[in-house]
């Protein structure tokens, strides 16, 4: 009886060392996984998240500008794009939104900061996952006012300049992203403005059938 209870009492003790062994593997598998879509993303590990744009197996699920595919995809599809190219809503040209996705890059980079309006001060935090989830943003989206834009503007001059902020706010990386609050939506962290950024330039080339 005693022997019984001796075995027992080890086999208890070993069910006990084996889990926390597989508890130790999953934890290190997951922190291998984080650390690598961390490097491809350009984030260290320490900022590293759980949002949406990752699954529970560390699989990247949203596209972001700071990935260097994803950029190279965006400047691709900027490239493609014509005098001939009509918006399939909306009221600006081509020239006209390219200038407006430069535009809102200067807000991502801290270059410009359009005050908080009071409609998002008050409603902006419960909308703001549609800036960095995976739903689509909606057609005819209001925008910010300071940057609508409806002056004539040059294609060719906005081609460059949007790709040059694009490709300067890839390569500084998270860590250069602002601080400073979305005019409605407010505080995002920098990985969410990664995946933002991406969303608003996939949503205005869209718009133009790029």
């Amino acid at each position: 009886m005693k022997d019984s209870s001796h075995k027992s009492h080890y086999i208890n003790k070993l069910n006990i060392l084996l889990s926390y062994w597989y508890c130790f593997k999953s934890v290190t598998k997951y922190y291998i996984i984080c650390w690598n879509k961390g490097r491809e993303y350009g984030i260290g590990l320490n900022k590293l998240r759980w949002s949406t744009q990752y699954n529970k197996r560390g699989t990247v699920l949203m596209k972001s500008i700071y990935n260097q595919k994803d950029m190279a995809e965006v400047l691709e599809r900027i490239d493609n794009l014509s005098p001939n190219s009509q918006p399939q809503w909306g009221k600006m040209d081509v020239a006209q939104m390219l200038a407006h996705c430069s535009s809102f890059q200067d807000i991502a980079m801290g270059n410009s900061f359009p005050p908080r309006s009071w409609l998002g001060r008050i409603v902006g935090r419960f909308a703001k996952q549609i800036f960095y989830n995976e739903k689509a943003v909606p057609r005819n989206m209001s925008t910010i006012p300071t940057i609508l834009i409806a002056d004539n503007r040059e294609l060719s001059i906005e081609k460059e300049k949007l790709k040059q902020k694009i490709i300067e706010f890839q390569q500084s990386g998270p860590y250069k992203c602002t601080t400073h609050p979305h005019p409605f939506f407010g505080k995002f962290t920098s990985e969410q403005w990664g995946i933002g950024i991406y969303k608003h330039l996939d949503h205005h080339l869209k718009q133009f059938e790029v």
